[in-house]
């Protein structure tokens, strides 16, 4: 019940928590469960552009990816901080949706109370 695998290289992969730290390392498509080797980027990201309710697992993807996709990190956007203590995906992504055509959210800590994300946002197709 712990343990799954994936459905195109079927490797085992953990699908239940073992601390409050832990994050997926795939991601469900189309019915299909996918380990983080046989994901590309893109198409991982085609399933969290522009969805202010979904946020990237930091073991999927890092923030580094994201900038070489292009994607800009926007937690200090327009001289203003936005942290994720204080503001929710849904209000950040109105703001942000004024200057970029695509916003994608990464989760970059979770702990037992509390959890932190990042936004990043890109104007073009890369």
């Amino acid at each position: 019940d712990e343990y799954t695998y994936c459905h195109r290289c079927e490797n085992i992969l953990r699908s239940v928590e073992d601390s409050y730290s832990w994050q997926p390392e795939f991601i469900v498509l189309d019915c299909e469960l996918v380990c983080k080797k046989c994901l590309s980027l893109e198409e991982l990201l085609e399933s969290f552009i522009n969805d202010p309710t979904k946020a990237i697992s930091s073991e999927l993807c890092s923030h580094y990816d994201l900038i070489y996709q292009g994607f800009q990190h926007l937690n200090t956007y327009r001289n203003q901080l936005f942290e994720s203590k204080i503001y929710y995906p849904k209000e950040l992504y109105k703001k942000f949706r004024e200057d970029y055509s695509e916003v994608v959210f990464r989760i970059d800590r979770v702990s037992q109370f509390y959890m932190d994300f990042s936004a990043y946002g890109r104007n073009e197709e890369f």
